[in-house]
Order: C-alpha cells, then structure tokens, then sequence
C-alpha cells in the first residue's frame, strides 16, 4: 500500500511536471504575439506563470526526490544484499554491534559539506549529489543508491557486512 502511494506521488509529480513545461512552451510560442501589445504583454505572463504553471511546479521536485529516496528503502533486496542477522550471530557478530554500527554517524568516515552535501560513494562524479539525512542514511539522487553507515562503509572501503560491523565498531 505504501509502494503503491509512494509510486503515485512519483507519477503525479512527473505529471504534473510535464504538464508545466508544456504550457510554459505554449506561453513562449505565444509570446511573440503578446509582444505586439505591450499593454497585455506583462499581465498575459504573469497570469500564465502564476495561476497555471507555478502551481504545477510547486514543490513537485522535492517530493518526487523524497517519494523515490522511500522507495528504495521499501525496495525488495537482491540475494545476498540483505545480511541475515541469524547467519551475523553465528560468524561473531551481535544483533547490538550491527544496531551500534548503524548509529555510527556516516559523517566520520564520509566527507559532506555545511549543506549535508558530498560526492556519491557509488558512483564517480563531480557535484555533489549525495544528501545525508537527519536519520543517519545518505542516499543519492543522481543513481537512486543509498542507505545507512554499514551499507556505505560498504561501498566506501569494498567490505563485507561483517568486516564493516566490526570496523564501525571500532571507530
């Protein structure tokens, strides 16, 4: 039921995104002959932006961010990508050392900016485009990867979940 709303806020966004750049496109065709009547001209704009495109806009990008960042958390894992905490216990590894792995703040081996900003872990880029959230879990919104401080120690030092329990463990 969540994927399904989740999906939805996604699909409405984008919609209503298009929908946006569609009138703005009709707006700018019809600008040159709003242009011939300079009295109209201004008020024919703002009315356009103001009562249709804006509202379209509004907000729209952030919520489709979030709705996908949700998404992925409830995403369904690949074999292997999910550690079973049983086969954890049996291999040295307490069901408290992997919840204190995951308190450790990604921040102490993640380098993020003022803006909670850094480079994405999964990927190589050049901007910024990795967030970190107030929940401790980073996602990135350029390749829709994330997750919380064991799965980007992961990513970051090529580890396996024990090995990165252990060494979270130990900072």
């Amino acid at each position: 039921m969540i994927r399904k709303t989740l999906k939805e806020i996604v699909r409405q966004g984008e919609t209503d995104l298009e929908e946006a750049a569609r009138l703005r496109r009709i707006m700018e065709k019809r600008q040159a002959d709003i242009m011939r009547d300079p009295n109209v001209g201004w008020l024919a704009d703002m009315i356009m932006e103001t009562l249709h495109i804006e509202p379209l806009e509004e907000g729209k990008e952030k919520k489709i961010r979030e709705a996908r960042y949700y998404l992925t958390l409830l995403a369904p894992r690949k074999k292997g990508d999910v550690f079973d905490e049983r086969n954890a216990v049996t291999q040295g590894v307490t069901p408290e050392e992997i919840q204190r792995a995951k308190e450790i703040p990604i921040e102490h081996f993640c380098e993020f900016g003022r803006n909670k900003k850094g480079l994405c872990v999964f990927h190589n880029e050049k901007t910024p485009s990795m967030h970190l959230f107030s929940n401790n879990h980073a996602y990135c919104f350029s390749c829709s990867k994330g997750g919380d401080s064991i799965s980007i120690y992961r990513a970051i030092y090529e580890c396996g979940f024990i090995d990165a329990v252990k060494a979270l463990n130990k900072i």
